[in-house]
């Protein structure tokens, strides 16, 4: 154990490598430890003796040296004392180590970039711009911005916004963001329509009840593509004679993702409960209700109530326990596990609204202060919805009720 903490008492004390020939070294060794200087790492060689002496004493043990009629040679210098008197000696050089190791920790404490993605342009740019009003920009102190409180007013402030999310890797903050799909409108049987994508997807399955279909099985559209045509052309026999409009039908289905993340944080803050029942009375009287004794904290739950029959006076007994908050830290299992049991409900969600799921990835991945959830569900539905034909009054549109 001395052998392996013997190095760093060297660095803090400093020590000087000393050979000695010439003379006997057992005499001169034997006064050294008389007199108190400590000598270290004693190595003794063909022609003498080499060995460490901490810098204090060097003075002592050379004029013992010299009483005995040693000759003796600086051979090293090692420790903080040597290092400091080297360092002063380039005092440029050392004040640019000194900042350099002081602006490493530092700027990890800044915010160095931000970006937003899922959006473009002008919707893009006001994001950008609300998320620095809000504290997030390039050089703002990172412990001042609430991720979790930023999601969701970028909610609350874009009703456009159906998704909103903020990473964190580092000193890189990432604003995801996702636009809500516009609503579908209910277009009436006697105005001409067409039946059109409203997302990505493969076609799967195309059944037309009127109109033309303008895809196939197998076929990749992007939301907005034509589905179903509702122009119809005339012909006699095989000549087109003209062109009729029509309010196109049928079903049309197909594969797409859904992308859903939840992140939950290590440390939440919780009511517990202290392990005690507390009782109040509230009285009900002719100028007011009146409650006593007053809990002694802000949250309570509540056990029971009974109803009190006194003379003049009703009332209410309520049996409560008092509530304090603590910080529960979980484990990453008891994260993964509230992550799945969200994931399951949104889940099923999809399957009740939107299709079948035929497929399903997770990937569970670490956060600064917690663990974040993606899945991706390859889900199979109807694609397609109506809407007007682009060019045609056909009377006011109309919204699902």
């Amino acid at each position: 154990m001395r052998r392996f903490w013997f190095p760093f008492w060297y660095l803090r004390r400093g020590y000087v490598m000393i050979r000695i020939n010439g003379c006997s070294a057992e005499r001169l060794l034997s006064r050294s430890a008389a007199e108190g200087i400590l000598l270290r790492e004693i190595r003794p060689l063909p022609d003498g003796v080499t060995l460490w002496v901490p810098v204090g004493q060097v003075r002592p043990f050379g004029q013992l040296c010299r009483r005995y009629g040693c000759r003796f040679r600086l051979l090293k210098k090692e420790g903080f004392p040597f290092l400091c008197w080297r360092a002063a000696r380039h005092k440029v050089m050392l004040m640019g180590m000194v900042l350099f190791l002081l602006a490493v920790p530092i700027s990890g404490l800044f915010v160095w970039q931000v970006e937003v993605v899922g959006l473009e342009g002008p919707l893009q740019a006001q994001v950008e711009e609300f998320c620095s009003q809000e504290g997030l920009y390039v050089g703002a102190f990172r412990p001042g911005c609430d991720t979790g409180a930023l999601a969701e007013k970028l909610l609350t402030t874009f009703p456009f916004l159906r998704f909103a999310s903020v990473h964190v890797q580092g000193t890189r903050y990432t604003v995801e963001v996702e636009e809500k799909l516009p609503e579908p409108v209910v277009v009436q049987e006697s105005e001409p329509a067409q039946v059109v994508a409203k997302v990505d997807a493969v076609v799967t399955e195309v059944a037309v009840s009127a109109g033309t279909a303008a895809v196939k099985a197998g076929d990749v559209v992007q939301r907005g593509d034509m589905l179903i045509d509702g122009r119809l052309t005339l012909r006699d026999g095989e000549v087109p004679v003209g062109e009729t409009l029509t309010h196109a039908a049928g079903r049309v289905m197909g594969r797409f993702e859904i992308q859903w993340e939840k992140s939950l944080p290590f440390a939440v803050e919780q009511w517990v409960s202290e392990g005690k029942k507390a009782y109040q009375i509230l009285l009900e009287t002719a100028k007011g209700s009146v409650s006593f004794p007053a809990p002694k904290t802000e949250q309570i739950r509540i056990l029971d109530e009974k109803q009190l029959s006194l003379p003049f006076l009703t009332g209410t007994l309520m049996t409560y326990e008092p509530l304090q908050q603590q910080t529960v830290v979980q484990t990453e299992q008891q994260l993964e596990g509230a992550l799945w049991a969200l994931a399951q409900k949104q889940e099923e969600t999809i399957r009740q609204t939107t299709g079948n799921i035929v497929n399903r990835t997770i990937h569970f991945s670490p956060t600064l202060d917690g663990l974040l959830l993606e899945v991706t569900w390859t889900v199979e539905g109807d694609i397609g919805w109506t809407e007007k034909i682009d060019g045609i009054d056909g009377g006011e549109e109309t919204k699902d009720e």
